[in-house]
């Protein structure tokens, strides 16, 4: 998707571009948009996650009332080693 077409550009986006692009479709509420991102970030592109987006995508599934996903990516945080901060419990 976005990663095809900056490769035809001759871009890349980094890890830090994939967090701001992951936010922005968390902050309006297409968490499908966001989905597609971060499994193109772990399957296409394979980089890892960082709290920052973890923490978009659990705020943007819990102000959707989807707290199993909420759950499963906070999970999936802590087991890939990133232990949550205080953030994760203010938000």
């Amino acid at each position: 998707m976005l990663r095809k077409f900056m490769e035809e550009e001759g871009l890349a986006l980094d890890i830090h571009d994939y967090g701001a692009l992951i936010d922005w479709f968390c902050r309006n509420g297409d968490m499908t948009g966001a989905g597609e991102l971060f499994n193109e970030l772990l399957l296409e592109v394979g980089l890892r996650p960082n709290l920052v987006i973890y923490n978009s995508l659990i705020s943007g599934s819990l102000s959707q009332k989807n707290m199993d996903t909420a759950l499963s990516l906070y999970e999936r945080m802590y087991k890939e080693g990133d232990p949550p901060d205080i953030l994760h419990y203010i938000n």
